[in-house]
């Protein structure tokens, strides 16, 4: 029998890829892309883009000296992509903090958790 950790897991896991199971929550996606959060030309793409989802990363897209300034630009974008872009407000839009242990982790979490 499966341990509940390893249940709860794949059902994470289920999730995120969009094949948990239908019901009132569920979201299914045909494609998600990763967006480097430093990078306004990227970021000014997202509303013409065709993909049901966009993560706005802050992890490996982005150069150690540019992550403040990423993480200030990931939070804005993300309120403004599910406020007020008409053409992004049917978009999942995900913000991909730094791991932890890392020195950008408890930033990230501040700021992303104040959005």
């Amino acid at each position: 029998m499966a341990s509940r950790a390893w249940m709860r897991a794949l059902g994470a896991r289920r999730a995120m890829s969009g094949v948990a199971a239908a019901g009132p929550t569920a979201r299914l996606r045909r494609s998600v892309l990763y967006m480097p959060a430093s990078n306004p030309r990227a970021l000014a793409k997202v509303p013409s883009l065709a993909a049901d989802g966009v993560i706005l990363d802050l992890e490996d897209a982005v150069a150690p000296e540019l992550k403040p300034h990423a993480r200030d630009m990931a939070v804005e974008a993300a309120e403004r992509f599910t406020t007020q872009e008409p053409q992004t407000r049917h978009k999942e839009i995900v913000i991909r903090v730094n791991g932890i242990g890392t020195e950008w982790h408890a930033d990230d979490l501040a700021a992303v958790s104040k959005s």
